[in-house]
């Protein structure tokens, strides 16, 4: 990192350069302030909030700020830099909130304030959703995704969407689920069979004990990430009184039989469920995957799945009652069998055009 002009050289630790401020000075006061000793640099993972909100409520403590005023004369602010007691600094931007201090205890209280107060201003903090996990630079950082329960099946619905046999097993699983401190759970299925959409239906009955993450399939390799353990022992530690959910969907790169382009991720995904790192860092792990076909031995040992749950094509009478359910008049009759997505889902338009090209011409 090159030193501000007017500024000593600084050392820090435990984070990376200062973020897209610094280099049009907006962080010389925290330069000028703690440049002689060692920064250390904390990022909280916050609720989206609004950024005005705390402004208002903080205003005396504003050092710099960015903003342009919309159409209607308002602030949008793009960074603003407070300072707290002690000689902390507070630095928002639209991506990530950090918290620099040459004390590293003191930036972990503030960030632990910070996190409250923006819980506090946050119109999400009691909707369901989850957080979705990014390499940020050589961090680990979460975006909040909200969710509503539009697509998620009822429990009284679950015998419809799912099959005869599933709100029994559900409440079997939902009471091991809620008690597990560290767990594996493996949803499969043909694509469009509702393993989603009961993912979304256990994100909205947990939203009060567990936190949800999610790792896209294209950023699986966060997994043998390592700065990924001591960003979930950060998690832990925050939140000390939920239980946390790891949830990875078309995780077949990481389950299936170990080769050379996916060991590491096969090895920590086996370790984080049930090796040394679960009993402390006590990871609840969700994987829905379309076939179970090379699934990694290891993986199917007796005591290391919490659940595995199959979900089917429906049969055309088990079609014909959710569609009869859901008021739907589309439904395609003559197949073998239906996916949840065949069945509500409206059938896709094609054009007279198209369906003459259909087949080979003579």
């Amino acid at each position: 990192m090159k030193a501000h002009p007017l500024a000593p050289t600084i050392n820090i630790t435990d984070a990376p350069v200062f973020d897209e401020s610094y280099g049009d000075d907006t962080s010389y006061p925290v330069i000028k302030e703690l440049g002689d000793s060692s920064l250390h640099r904390v990022t909280p993972d916050l609720p989206p909030f609004d950024i005005a909100l705390l402004v208002e409520r903080l205003g005396p403590k504003i050092v710099r700020s960015k903003s342009t005023l919309n159409e209607n004369g308002v602030p949008e602010y793009k960074f603003v830099l407070f300072r707290t007691r002690g000689g902390c600094f507070v630095q928002w931007g639209e991506k990530l909130t950090h918290v620099f201090a040459s004390n590293r205890m003191h930036a972990l209280r503030v960030a632990r304030r910070i996190s409250q107060i923006t819980r506090s201003l946050s119109p999400l903090a009691d909707i369901p959703g989850f957080h979705m996990l990014k390499l940020d630079g050589m961090e680990i950082g979460s975006q909040f995704i909200p969710l509503d329960d539009a697509h998620a099946a009822g429990v009284e619905e679950f015998g419809l969407y799912y099959g005869e046999e599933h709100p029994e097993w559900h409440e079997e699983f939902h009471r091991r689920f809620s008690e597990a401190k560290g767990s594996i759970s493996l949803f499969s299925g043909p694509p469009g069979c509702g393993k989603s959409s009961y993912i979304r239906t256990l994100i909205n009955m947990t939203a009060a004990t567990h936190r949800w993450y999610f790792i896209p399939p294209h950023d699986i390799s966060i997994l043998s990430d390592a700065a990924f353990v001591g960003f979930w022992s950060s998690e832990r530690k925050k939140h000390a009184g939920r239980k946390l959910v790891l949830l990875l969907e078309d995780a077949e790169v990481a389950l299936m039989a170990r080769e050379t382009d996916n060991r590491n991720h096969v090895s920590t995904l086996l370790n984080l469920s049930d090796g040394i790192l679960n009993s402390w860092l006590q990871i609840s792990i969700i994987c829905t995957i379309n076939t179970t076909a090379d699934l990694d031995s290891a993986l199917l040992r007796p005591g290391r799945l919490l659940a595995h749950k199959v979900f089917p094509r429906l049969c055309p009478e088990q079609a014909l009652r959710l569609a009869r359910h859901k008021r739907i008049e589309t439904l395609r009759v003559g197949q073998r069998d239906y996916s949840l997505a065949e069945i509500l889902n409206p059938p896709v338009m094609i054009s007279e055009q198209q369906q003459r090209l259909v087949g080979f011409a003579a």
